[in-house]
């Protein structure tokens, strides 16, 4: 029977589907440009031309593979990179996303929502990303820190990420981290390892406890976030965070304080503390 395409968008903008082969058992589509394709329908016209059945297309990505996109010359961000952000895309159910302009088309990654650059010369590098509010679901895994070598900041507060990778020790540039207001019950203890890290945000979570190792070193650390979430325990290795200037632990469930002392080098720049509803005596 004849069919038509029609409903096809590419971030919310109207796309061109065409059909180019139709058979009995099946059809070919012929998309016009790179990109996720979402909304297709697929019309069955009836011997007079009018719409006899309707068949709702799942989304797709026109492209034969990760490596046709980032391979586009207007990708101006290296290989590894761009394929580390596609993987972003895919495994945190990026269709769904509620912005998700410019991704998987051919123009410059920092016309990519939520995506920054740092370089001056042709080929960039990533060094931000920050889509808080984004209905972003999923596990952030070991490739975001592995093959974006110049990551420094991540911003995806208020999401539903379940899990954050041990693999986050690799993200060396990593100057900001925000996750809070999200679906975190554990944080790796190998976010002791972010020796640039000065800003990390993980309130409104789940967490029961935060830990660090002794031969870690938060060195750079001026605010932490872990107010509201079930915490009954914090590392005393918090105490050597000698540049941190703010911590919220209130809204949790611990019951006892800091082990603070007069001693010198514990806490020493720190100018608020906010420990208020906690079962302390």
């Amino acid at each position: 029977m004849p069919t038509i395409v029609s409903g096809c968008t590419i971030d919310d903008a109207n796309a061109e589907v065409r059909i180019s082969q139709g058979t009995a058992t099946g059809i070919t589509l012929e998309p016009t440009v790179l990109g996720v394709y979402s909304g297709c329908q697929l019309h069955i016209l009836d011997h007079i031309g009018l719409t006899s059945n309707i068949i709702n297309l799942p989304t797709f990505v026109y492209g034969d593979s990760i490596d046709d996109v980032c391979a586009h010359p207007d990708i101006n961000i290296p290989l590894a990179e761009c394929q580390a952000l596609a993987t972003f895309y895919t495994d945190m159910d990026g269709v769904n996303w509620t912005y998700d302009t410019n991704w998987f088309t051919e123009v410059d990654v920092d016309s990519w929502y939520g995506i920054s650059l740092t370089g001056a010369g042709v080929t960039k590098y990533v060094n931000g990303i920050s889509m808080p509010s984004n209905n972003i679901a999923g596990d952030i895994l070991d490739y975001l820190f592995l093959d974006i070598p110049n990551l420094a900041t991540l911003d995806l507060r208020n999401n539903s990420i379940t899990t954050l990778t041990s693999d986050i020790e690799f993200a060396s540039a990593l100057k900001t981290l925000i996750l809070s207001q999200n679906d975190l019950l554990n944080i790796p203890v190998e976010i002791g390892n972010l020796s640039q890290l000065d800003y990390l945000d993980l309130a409104y979570n789940g967490l029961t406890s935060f830990n660090l190792d002794a031969s870690q070193q938060l060195d750079q650390l001026d605010v932490l976030y872990l107010n509201n979430n079930v915490l009954t325990s914090v590392s005393s290795e918090i105490l050597n965070l000698n540049e941190l200037d703010i911590l919220t632990l209130n809204n949790n469930q611990l019951t006892t304080a800091l082990p603070l002392t007069a001693n010198t080098g514990q806490l020493v720049q720190l100018d608020s503390l906010n420990l208020a509803y906690n079962l302390l005596s």
